[in-house]
């Protein structure tokens, strides 16, 4: 899988297989097209309940 750079600090993110999205230390996140997403901490309940 290519390395992604964050747009906000240009880091290499890491990529979150459970979440399918991309992760910066610096708190941003995104997914696979570059769009910023809301931080995973704010949907990550919803997201499990409907594993």
């Amino acid at each position: 899988m290519k390395i992604k750079k964050c747009e906000h600090c240009n880091r290499d993110m890491a990529y979150n297989y459970h979440y399918q999205a991309y992760e910066c230390k610096c708190g941003k996140v995104y997914n696979a097209v570059g769009q910023e997403l809301a931080p995973i901490e704010n949907w990550a309940e919803e997201y499990n309940d409907y594993q």
